[in-house]
């Protein structure tokens, strides 16, 4: 069976854990996207002549790593129960609420893209270089995010000497 964060709530507990982490991650994304669209701003006006396509994918692929990380790290937080000191992935349950963190906001991801897909990318609409109006902008932006909440969850899941 799987635990997440509270054993006595069992499905209680993991719709808690899915909610929060949906939230988590739509805020994060918004959030990114817009400290993404206002450094592009910045540096577009810069008089020096550091703008260029590959920086414009740079600049969404390390905001996707920062979005990631962050979403996957708050919302773990926000789920789990309070305490005195500590992470939550130090609590015997974080394994379980990671892989359900994961799932959650991969499904987000998914979502988003079928949607952003449907409504701007398939209708001919010319987004430059911001997300979510161009395309490939903007799966470098979920690829990212995606990807760094894949290695969040390894890189800050306990092993079983340390639980």
């Amino acid at each position: 069976m799987l635990r997440v964060i509270h054993p006595e709530q069992g499905a209680l507990g993991m719709a808690n854990v899915i909610l929060k982490s949906a939230l988590v991650l739509i805020g994060c994304l918004i959030a990114g996207d817009i400290a993404g669209v206002l450094f592009l701003v910045f540096v577009e006006v810069l008089p020096f002549e550091l703008f260029s396509t590959p920086l414009t994918y740079v600049v969404w692929f390390v905001f996707g790593i920062f979005v990631g990380l962050s979403a996957y790290g708050v919302a773990g937080e926000w789920s789990s129960p309070k305490r005195d000191g500590g992470d939550w992935f130090a609590l015997p349950q974080a394994k379980q609420t990671g892989w359900v963190i994961v799932a959650t906001q991969t499904v987000v991801l998914v979502a988003l893209g079928y949607a952003f897909h449907r409504l701007y990318w398939s209708q001919g609409v010319a987004g430059e270089y911001y997300v979510p109006d161009s395309a490939p902008h903007s799966i470098t932006y979920a690829v990212a995010v995606l990807g760094a909440v894949i290695a969040a969850r390894s890189m800050f899941t306990p092993t079983p000497t340390e639980i």
